[in-house]
């Protein structure tokens, strides 16, 4: 079990990556460019269209787990909102023992990914993860 949740949390990482490089963007040499700066924009806001109104609740965290976009049905799910968890480390929504070893986990995966450029087993993979909601009930997740 604990390799399952370790296997979820990796792709909430990669798509916590992802959406990061999104929003941020392509730079030029120069700094920026108006044409980039208006695509990127129209691009960051049709993905964050998709996330408000999707009906799975997506969770995506920084490099260190710390959690930069918590859509409505994340909230539903949770029961926090979206302004409680910003800024706060994910390990915050499991149970032990994964709480704690969450971070050691993470730090390792990021580790091992900027050495070998590949990606993780995890990407395309479903598992089911024990969460931990607000009122502190175990919630399984998928």
């Amino acid at each position: 079990m604990p390799f399952d949740l370790i296997l979820a949390l990796l792709i909430g990482i990669i798509i916590g990556w992802l959406l990061l490089r999104i929003f941020s963007g392509p730079q030029t040499a120069s700094g920026s460019n108006t044409e980039t700066d208006l695509a990127s924009a129209e691009q960051a806001n049709y993905l964050q269209a998709i996330l408000d109104t999707t009906v799975d609740g997506i969770i995506c965290i920084d490099p260190k787990g710390h959690i930069i976009r918590f859509n409505p049905a994340a909230e539903g799910l949770f029961g926090y909102s979206s302004k409680e968890v910003m800024g706060k480390n994910i390990s915050m929504l499991m149970p032990e023992p994964y709480r704690t070893q969450h971070d050691s986990f993470l730090e390792n995966y990021m580790s091992k990914r900027s050495k070998t450029q590949e990606s993780s087993r995890a990407v395309g993979m479903g598992r089911e993860v024990i969460g931990l909601n607000k009122a502190g009930k175990y919630a399984l997740f998928y």
